[in-house]
């Protein structure tokens, strides 16, 4: 089983992810973005794998949901079909939206980090409206409950009731 946590950079989702995983006693799982097609269908097969496990894995991101927004946001187009998209966005027992807020504009956390270039980094900030758009038009067709960075226990009783 798989509980997903999406959303733009800078919006809680690992630091969410981390206290799930503690106070949960589950596996964590961090996908990252593909960068061929190979590698986008080498993490799907992974996801596939962990949904149809006994185990409960929390996993930060996914790329039938970010390569899809960060696809188009920077490159104008995405890896992911739209078939492809319908097919794996039912793999998630729950999806976690760390929607952005005002808040999170003012304090969205722009250190570079291994795993985000310096040029990615830039091409988000430019694009952070175009990548909020974008996550509200995919979050209008799944079902998910928002995270906003201060109803943490009503995201974990979700948890548990899963």
């Amino acid at each position: 089983m798989i509980i997903v946590l999406e959303g733009p950079d800078g919006t809680g989702k690992t630091t969410l992810g981390h206290q799930l995983v503690k106070d949960l006693n589950v596996q964590y799982y961090h996908s990252g973005g593909p960068k061929t097609p190979k590698e986008l269908e080498d993490k799907m097969n992974e996801l596939e794998i962990m949904a149809a496990s006994n185990r409960c894995y929390i996993v930060d991101r996914v790329p039938y949901i970010s390569e899809l927004v960060y696809g188009y946001a920077l490159r104008g187009e995405s890896l992911i079909t739209a078939a492809q998209h319908q097919r794996y966005k039912e793999l998630a027992k729950l999806y976690i939206f760390c929607k952005p807020s005002a808040r999170h504009n003012a304090q969205m956390s722009l250190d570079f980090k291994a795993h985000k270039p310096k040029d990615h980094t830039d091409a988000v900030i430019k694009n952070k409206d175009k990548i909020k758009d974008l996550y509200d038009g995919v979050f209008k067709k799944i079902p998910h409950i928002v995270y906003n960075m201060d109803n943490y226990k009503e995201v974990l009783q979700k948890c548990v009731d899963c």
